[in-house]
């Protein structure tokens, strides 16, 4: 589902919110939505290879065209279009090792940027892209615990966010500005300040909360909860990486679609 929030910033505190439905379940998969909303990248099941949608006109045009299921070779289920719609960040099965791959949105001038011969699985989520267009958002796993991590495209150099956790890490949400890197750790949320290089707790509660994006003006995070016994989707008000108040209800009974984009 594709979802729009109304501006939240100090004179405009409107919390109307409007849903859309995108994809209808089939074999192929959706794996992630353009930042414009406009195009959606999917794996088709049969050849493993990746493909674009645009949402506008109903076109489809081949991203990958490697994949083999014979020889092991396919599209995984991670990957995120930057700001720009002109670059593609995604995972991609060789053999036994999972790669990070990087290609224009037509799948030229492809580099890999993690070959996986390490041991770590290294992925990326659908809102991986900083606001610069310059740096992306990993999680590595290994030995079962997980880490995240910011990849330089200039260098390639990886940093090292947080100690290795066991816990369930959902890595990947920048807000606009690009300060602060917001994610789920154990069904809560934290904020990731990339100046000080500290954490916060935005979200802490008995039940499960999943982060959803950033409000437009990066004045607020939308998440989903399940606090009250459905699933509901909240406003939560921040400033400068600290939360405002106490988290506003936008729409109550949300069903269970796989997938929600600001």
């Amino acid at each position: 589902a594709k979802l729009a929030a109304l501006g939240t910033g100090p004179t405009t505190r409107s919390t109307e919110v409007s849903m859309r439905q995108i994809w209808v379940a089939g074999k192929d998969l959706p794996i992630c939505i353009s930042p414009d909303g406009r195009y959606v990248v999917f794996g088709v099941y049969d050849s493993g290879n990746l493909w674009l949608r645009d949402l506008q006109s109903g076109e489809q045009r081949q991203i990958t065209r490697d994949g083999s299921r014979a020889e092991g070779t396919i599209a995984s289920t991670f990957a995120a279009i930057s700001q720009d719609g002109k670059w593609i960040a995604y995972n991609w099965w060789n053999k036994g090792y999972e790669e990070l791959r990087l290609s224009k949105l037509d799948g030229s001038s492809m580099r890999i940027l993690h070959n996986g011969q390490d041991g770590r699985t290294m992925y990326v989520m659908p809102t991986a892209w900083m606001p610069d267009g310059l740096k992306i958002l990993t999680i590595s796993f290994k030995n079962l615990v997980y880490r995240p991590h910011i990849i330089s495209l200039q260098d390639g150099s990886v940093r090292d966010i947080r100690q290795p956790d066991p816990g369930s890490v959902i890595w990947g949400y920048p807000s606009p500005d690009g300060r602060y890197i917001a994610y789920n750790l154990n069904e809560d949320i934290f904020v990731y300040d990339t100046a000080t290089e500290q954490d916060s707790v935005l979200v802490k509660n008995p039940a499960a909360d999943g982060m959803v994006g950033w409000t437009p003006d990066g004045t607020g995070i939308i998440f989903v909860s399940i606090r009250s016994g459905s699933r509901d989707l909240y406003l939560l008000l921040t400033e400068k990486g600290r939360p405002l108040g106490e988290p506003q209800l936008l729409q109550r009974d949300l069903g269970d679609p796989m997938y929600l984009y600001v």
